[in-house]
């Protein structure tokens, strides 16, 4: 996809987090549900600035990547940046976590029956991972 409106680019990670037919689901402070996902920071790579954003907002730490599922971009919600998010499929024994970011809580949602997520491009992600 081209960034039709030349807004500065903002490189993320997010995870689609199993443990066996369960999806892990952060629910920020203002309630909203989403995939566990954030930027890449200075100086990380995808895979660190992954384990770092999966801690951060679902407590999680003990995961395996196991593939790459691609590509998603569009704008932010504030419309100030354009956001090339690239989600990895990853796998989890653990069952509870205490994430860092204030407000933020893990949930887990059947992968067969996800919850209204706030972004709607992460159901294509879904799709991607039930593939």
């Amino acid at each position: 996809m081209i960034n039709p409106s030349g807004l500065p680019l903002r490189l993320v990670v997010g995870a689609v987090i199993l443990r066996g037919q369960w999806l892990a689901v952060v629910r920020e402070a203002d309630g909203s549900l989403t995939l566990s996902k954030g930027g890449i920071e200075p100086g990380e790579d995808p895979f660190t600035a992954l384990r770092r954003e999966v801690h951060e907002e679902a407590g999680l730490t003990d995961f395996a990547v196991l593939a790459e599922l691609g590509t998603w971009e569009r704008e932010n919600f504030t419309r100030t940046r354009w956001v090339q998010n690239r989600f990895f499929l990853c796998r989890t024994k653990q069952t509870s976590g205490q994430p860092l970011e204030v407000g933020y809580s893990l949930e887990w949602h059947l992968l067969s029956n996800p919850p209204a997520l706030f972004w709607t491009d992460q159901y294509e992600v879904l799709a991607a991972a039930r593939a």
